[in-house]
């Protein structure tokens, strides 16, 4: 059996409103349509587990989300790897949908008035507290601009800023005389006639188009997914077995539930010391803190030094209020070097001198907080969120790098070893 599986986000759409496209999704492909939510329930976890463990499925052909920013993707990246990982025999079609969705964009806005250097177009979005996701909807509106000659592509959110409203006004400043509004999330009716009732103004003509995800040309990718799954299953109508015994003669003879699938098979394990590997830079001179280790399974096993001397913890709110620019700089790095190096989105903390990362769910943010403890690194957990420090006088050979090797221990531990056992 194939199963399609839409992974969503509450930035984009309710779970109401991505069941709706499933059911149209189901009908248009012929195939079971799960729904999955990266920031909610149902969690992806789950519904990947009652796709393979409980409907047995074969074949899953993953829909990526729908207008998501990229910082999402290494946590969608490593719960598909632990997906393969679990259930080797199922075949995996991933489906990429933002080019298909861009061209959609521009087929909508052109049918509802021709590009002209008069006329605005403002895609709209419901907006949230991911300001990753916010920033998204601006980038793709960039991309359109560059396909199309409407005078000026903006954004406009019916929760954060900037509201419909204040982009109605500058799209007027900018000399605009018909703006169109294409929806960009998934809109219920109701929410799509209150967006008609803000849309109102006295000196614009306003026109809405869309929504997006209406039915169109935009689901061909996955409906071809779907046929391409079910050619390949019926070439291969017998999966393989998987196999349940293991050879640990690698030295880890009593641990082969925890190992991950590549040091199952008499693979050798680093035992160096790699937290104290030296630092590599990149091209434009930053630390390239994802190229520091050979391999992050291995960090994650060998371990390596915790952080030395005294626990690192937090500064004082005066001394980030005496500098800044440093606080704001070591921010800026840590955030750059959690996200090369994990699935976790770094958010920007209330309380000085911390550094928030979202975790998957509080049983993951309670595990790594335990593992970060040891590490001589100060850590808190509010629900899934899950704290490290920060301080304007951190260096990035010293405790930047500390916090970040212990997210990348720690994170690949959770994914690779214990993910498996605890998640699935």
């Amino acid at each position: 059996m194939c199963i399609l599986l839409l992974i969503g986000s509450l930035s984009t759409g309710s779970p109401a409103a991505y069941r709706q496209v499933a059911e149209g999704l189901a009908e248009t492909c012929a195939a079971p349509v799960l729904v999955g939510l990266l920031d909610g329930e149902p969690s992806l976890n789950d519904v990947i587990w009652e796709a393979l463990e409980e409907r047995k499925a074969r074949a899953l052909v993953v829909v990526a989300p729908l207008l998501e920013p990229m910082e999402q993707r290494p946590r969608l990246t490593a719960t598909l790897s632990r997906a393969r990982a679990r259930w080797p025999a199922v075949q995996f079609h991933e489906v990429e949908l933002e080019a298909p969705l861009l061209n959609h964009m521009v087929q909508l806005a052109q049918a509802a008035a021709e590009p002209e250097s008069v006329t605005a177009l403002l895609l709209v979005g419901k907006g949230g507290d991911n300001p990753h996701a916010n920033a998204n909807l601006a980038r793709l509106a960039l991309l359109l601009e560059a396909q199309t000659s409407y005078g000026w592509v903006g954004v406009a959110f019916q929760h954060v800023r900037p509201g419909l409203a204040t982009s109605l006004e500058r799209c007027q400043r900018l000399g605009a005389q018909q703006v169109l509004l294409l929806p960009c999330g998934l809109f219920t009716a109701d929410e799509l006639a209150e967006l008609a009732q803000q849309a109102q103004h006295a000196e614009l003509d306003v026109r809405l188009t869309g929504p997006l995800f209406k039915p169109g040309p935009w689901q061909q990718p996955i409906v071809e997914a779907c046929w391409a799954a079910r050619e390949s299953l019926a070439a291969n109508p017998t999966p393989a077995r998987r196999a349940h015994g293991h050879d640990h003669s690698h030295g880890y003879a009593d641990m082969g539930g925890l190992l991950p699938p590549r040091y199952q098979s008499n693979a050798s394990v680093s035992a160096a010391p790699m937290a104290a590997a030296d630092l590599v830079y990149d091209d434009e001179g930053q630390v390239a803190w994802d190229r520091i280790w050979t391999s992050f399974c291995d960090l994650a096993l060998a371990g390596g030094p915790p952080h030395r001397g005294d626990l690192l913890e937090p500064v004082s709110p005066q001394a980030i209020a005496a500098d800044r620019d440093g606080y704001e700089w070591v921010l800026s790095e840590l955030e750059r070097g959690v996200q090369l190096v994990s699935g976790l989105v770094p958010v920007r903390a209330k309380a000085p001198g911390w550094l928030g990362l979202r975790c998957e769910s509080e049983d993951m943010a309670l595990w790594l907080l335990r593992a970060i403890v040891v590490e001589n690194i100060s850590v808190r957990r509010e629900g899934r969120l899950l704290f490290v420090p920060a301080g304007p006088n951190f260096r990035p050979e010293a405790e930047i790098k500390n916090i970040i090797t212990v997210v990348a221990k720690t994170y690949h531990y959770w994914t690779e070893h214990v993910g498996e056992a605890g998640e699935w």
